[in-house]
């Protein structure tokens, strides 16, 4: 590791013992990469990283180790170089012949490229953040941050992949889905930030579905979101079917921020997108919706009638008794399904509102109405 330590300030060597002892391999690959070992002179447990060995002599990264921070760690909650990096550093070299070793007192920066973990990278694989979305803003902050952003954030990575896997298993998307699709878009979450809200996904089970669904329902995210992020336009959408179009503008729209409020940013990474980060604005907002609105007819529309049919399975309504007579189907989302049913159940009068695309409407809120023949 070819590392400028002049100027750098030389601890003492009775700080630690060289060879350092290992009390706890953390992770290993043929030998311990990152370990727990112990320092007699400070009394006190420290995280230890090999960031570099050659045949002469080894490069190894000290940092402090509370039982919270190493904790964590085990957990997938902070990953290797946030763990290291977030109080002091500490750099050992050590001789392999002679047992010679010196510590320095060094900072992030000092370390070059490719001898630190890449940020986000957890202890175990199985901690992995697969898919991710960070809220961005001034005031996303604990003590600031309305509890609106929690669920804003939630729901974009939830839909963004469920519009792209139900296209993809060319899935009934007027139901609830099935058990194995739900599980796929509706992953654990691996990892919550509050400095700025993030949501990270955790690896999917890899027996849910054995096919190529989720290679290319990842393809499709990074199509749409390498062109919602281009502001010059030098990059194409590219070609597809309509349905397919669809798909890629609706994933990327739920992963850009709301026309206003606290959010200005969202941040899209994980390892699904081999380390890139996608910052989506409201521009890149405006961008897709219009690009939607070009690609399909849609409007939003209210009829007022009567629940007169529910459709359990496919989560679907008929409206009846309405002010032109005709009967209208729609869908609605799960969270409405409660109060649908009751107003069915004692047929009450209501107004429906939503969109209505290519024929299909999509029920977006559902209030009862006075009766006019009481």
């Amino acid at each position: 590791m070819n590392i400028d330590l002049a100027g750098k300030n030389c601890l003492g060597l009775e700080l630690v013992e060289w060879p350092l002892p290992i009390h706890e391999v953390l992770y290993e690959a043929e030998q311990p990469i990152v370990f727990l070992t112990y320092s007699s002179v400070l009394c006190q447990p420290l995280l230890a990283y090999l960031a570099d060995e050659e045949s002469e002599e080894s490069s190894i990264i000290l940092a402090s180790a509370s039982s919270e921070k190493i904790s964590n760690l085990k957990k997938g909650i902070i990953g290797v170089r946030e763990a290291l990096v977030s109080d002091w550093m500490w750099l050992v070299r050590g001789s392999h012949s002679d047992g010679a070793a010196k510590i320095w007192a060094i900072r992030e920066s000092d370390v070059p490229d490719g001898y630190l973990p890449v940020h986000g990278t957890p202890l175990l694989p199985e901690h992995t953040v697969v898919f991710s979305a960070r809220a961005l803003g001034d005031d996303i902050a604990l003590g600031r941050m309305p509890c609106s952003v929690v669920s804003l954030v939630a729901d974009a990575v939830r839909s963004s992949l469920k519009v792209l896997l139900d296209h993809v298993r060319a899935a009934n998307t007027e139901g609830r889905p099935k058990d194995a699709q739900r599980k796929l878009y509706d992953l654990p979450v691996q990892r919550l930030r509050f400095s700025s809200f993030e949501v990270g996904l955790a690896e999917p089970d890899h027996g849910l579905f054995r096919d190529e669904s989720m290679q290319v329902v990842i393809s499709s995210l990074t199509r749409g979101l390498k062109w919602a992020q281009d502001a010059a336009g030098q990059v194409s959408l590219g070609e597809g079917d309509a349905e397919e179009l669809d798909a890629i503008l609706r994933a990327t729209l739920a992963l850009t921020p709301p026309g206003s409020g606290v959010v200005r940013e969202i941040e899209v990474s994980g390892a699904w997108l081999q380390g890139r980060r996608f910052r989506l604005d409201r521009n890149a907002r405006l961008k897709v919706s219009k690009q939607l609105r070009a690609h399909r007819a849609e409007k939003i529309v209210v009829y007022k009638g009567r629940i007169g049919e529910v459709d359990d399975d496919n989560l679907s309504i008929t409206i009846r008794d309405t002010s032109d007579g005709v009967d209208r189907k729609g869908f609605l989302r799960e969270e409405f399904w409660d109060e649908v049913r009751a107003h069915y159940y004692y047929s009450n009068r209501v107004a429906i509102s939503g969109i209505e695309r290519n024929g299909r409407l999509n029920v977006t809120a559902v209030v009862a109405q006075d009766d006019p023949d009481e």
